[in-house]
């Protein structure tokens, strides 16, 4: 097993520059505590947006790679010795630990990997193949069952197993153009419970078996745009245990959307379908830019409305929300939301978000206000302690607030029942605090 880590390691190091890869990496993938740790740290630079693609991860983490060819040589199947050459990370003025390492090399190599030719992996709860290795065209599949169980005082155990299955392709019709497409399918399987009232489009069970689909989306991708259509995960605030405006706390939604990228500028929308059945549509739009002193913020504004069709007002990338509601109805609930993070290195990470549901200007008359909070930071390696985190987040949202006069305008998902934004939900508050420590570099 060690050699052929080790043979993986120099096929890596000599791989040459790699095509784009415009595929989003996962919300509840691993790396993404990883990833503001290092950004903590000052080592890099993340986008405004989550989820990143794969390609905006590797444009971030590619300038610490460094080759070490001094490793001690080991035997091959030759009988013969070699000089390994072996993918390290080499952090601007400072040092990175074991676990830093690691698990910095374990994200290069999964994201490399996808371009290499024949690549198989496989153990006893995850498989991953890649099926179609041509130059300009790739296939692949991946799948994962999990086990799980839970136990509690008073109440006897539950079993369940959940099984993941990722399937995608990607054509490069230009060495800076590609269409691909990516899809996860989630199964789980539980002890068949009493039967309870279904509430609207959410996941049917049957015999203690669901079905669920957390994204499956088309996609035309360059460097600077890529169009995408389908179902697709979307955060949008800095938040890490949650976020005010839009987040995964409620089934993701068909959309058409585009996102575009010049320098230290983003641009993002979208417009969707909530639910046919009830005729519920969801639009959005945000801006991002990079400022300098390492601070990044975004502005962002939604809409959901119910109508026969999609509004083509609502459609319009640019037009401000606000104002065509005032000219047209009443009725919609339009969301607004500013968010910041200041990343100034030496460990610290601090971000913050203000909601905007409602705001009684004038108060006649009276009426309350509906907004929401959010505050937080994350220190890395925490008095000097390695291998370490230290983060708090505090959330707050006000009374009424993501609630409408209209039934059918709440902010809520397909469910009618999840919130969109943050799943404490209104009238709510959240403190999160995480002390975490690796005592393993793996």
């Amino acid at each position: 097993m060690r050699r052929s880590a080790l043979v993986l390691l120099s096929l890596l190091a000599t791989l040459p520059a790699l095509a784009q890869d415009s595929r989003d990496l996962p919300l509840d993938h691993w790396a993404y505590p990883y990833l503001e740790r290092w950004e903590a740290k000052g080592w890099i630079a993340l986008p405004a947006n989550k989820p990143y693609t794969r390609q905006q991860v590797l444009d971030a983490i590619m300038p610490l790679r460094a080759v070490d060819t001094t490793l001690a040589p080991v035997e091959t199947e030759y009988g013969h010795s070699q000089g390994v050459v072996m993918e390290v990370m080499r952090v601007p003025g400072g040092h990175a630990t074991n676990s830093d390492q690691w698990q910095f090399f374990t994200l290069l190599m999964e994201l490399r990997s996808d371009h290499m030719r024949g690549v198989q992996e496989s153990d006893l709860v995850s498989y991953r193949q890649r099926v179609v290795d041509e130059p300009d065209l790739g296939f692949g599949l991946d799948a994962a069952l999990t086990p799980r169980a839970a136990a509690s005082r008073g109440v006897e155990p539950a079993y369940s197993a959940r099984g993941d299955f990722d399937a995608w392709g990607r054509w490069r019709a230009t060495p800076t153009q590609e269409f691909l497409f990516d899809q996860r399918l989630v199964f789980t399987a539980e002890e068949e419970q009493a039967k309870y009232q279904r509430l609207d489009a959410t996941t049917q069970s049957w015999r203690g078996g669901t079905f669920d689909i957390d994204y499956s989306y088309f996609r035309y991708a360059n460097p600077f745009l890529s169009v995408t259509a389908g179902r697709q995960q979307r955060w949008w605030g800095q938040g890490t245990y949650g976020t005010l405006l839009l987040s995964t706390n409620a089934q993701a939604f068909d959309a058409l959307s585009f996102q575009a990228r010049y320098r230290r500028l983003g641009f993002e929308w979208f417009a969707g379908i909530m639910s046919i059945d009830h005729l519920r549509f969801y639009s959005g739009h945000r801006a991002t830019i990079r400022l300098p002193w390492h601070v990044t913020a975004g502005f962002s504004e939604t809409v959901l409305y119910r109508a026969s069709y999609v509004d083509p007002v609502y459609a319009n990338p640019l037009l401000p929300y606000y104002g065509t509601q005032w000219n047209e109805r009443d009725d919609d609930n339009i969301m607004w939301a500013l968010d910041a993070r200041w990343t100034p290195g030496h460990g610290v990470r601090l971000y913050g978000e203000l909601l905007m549901d409602d705001v009684q200007y004038e108060q006649d008359p009276p009426a309350p206000q509906k907004m929401g909070f959010l505050l937080g930071g994350h220190w890395a390696d925490p008095f000097r302690l390695p291998d370490t985190d230290l983060r708090a987040e505090w959330a707050g949202v006000q009374k009424w607030t993501y609630t409408h006069r209209q039934q059918y305008n709440r902010y809520v998902g397909a469910d009618t029942a999840s919130v969109i934004g943050h799943w404490i939900g209104t009238d709510a508050d959240a403190l999160d605090l995480m002390l975490e420590h690796r005592f393993h570099p793996r």
